[in-house]
């Protein structure tokens, strides 16, 4: 988890709660499960092929491991950046699924903040605890983090998805 995540927080949140505790945010109780604050109840948003590639398919589209750099240079492509422009960067990404992109964005030497509705465990189990990365459970409509906390705000192949779009890139 990143030594400063509490810092993003809305919230002046001193600590994180142990493993099974609460955190007391903006009047609701945030319970911490796998290491993962639970901003958004557990849900599934999706069912069909969303629930499949998740959960049958966790790490088909990880560069890592089905022998490809498609992710890589994607994210290259569409981005127009190079790899050294996210190092040291914190990066929130909203919407990372089973975390290919996540991936990709540690590989290049960011700092993540991961955050999906639902299924951030997979990535979490894909990609192990780092010291750069944080994992979170929440909607990215509603996101509890101060405005113009990260260097960049990654949102790839997820607005189609939300049902405000527009409103949902405003907030984010």
């Amino acid at each position: 988890m990143l030594n400063n995540f509490t810092s993003y927080l809305r919230d002046n949140v001193q600590s994180l709660p142990d493993e099974g505790g609460e955190l007391d945010f903006e009047g609701r109780k945030v319970p911490m499960q796998n290491g993962i604050l639970r901003f958004s109840p557990d849900i599934t948003y999706s069912t069909g092929n969303f629930s499949k590639l998740r959960e049958r398919h966790a790490t088909l589209q990880l560069d890592s491991k089905n022998g490809t750099q498609d992710r890589h240079n994607t994210l290259l492509m569409r981005t127009g950046w190079t790899p050294d422009f996210y190092k040291g960067k914190t990066v929130l990404e909203c919407g990372c699924g089973a975390g290919p992109d996540t991936e990709t964005l540690l590989k290049f030497g960011a700092r993540v903040v991961a955050v999906d509705l639902a299924g951030v465990d997979i990535a979490k189990k894909n990609l192990g605890e780092h010291d750069n990365i944080t994992y979170i459970q929440g909607d990215i409509t509603d996101l509890p983090f101060k405005p113009e906390s990260f260097d960049i705000v990654h949102c790839h192949r997820v607005l189609q998805h939300t049902p405000d779009p527009e409103k949902t890139l405003n907030h984010i």
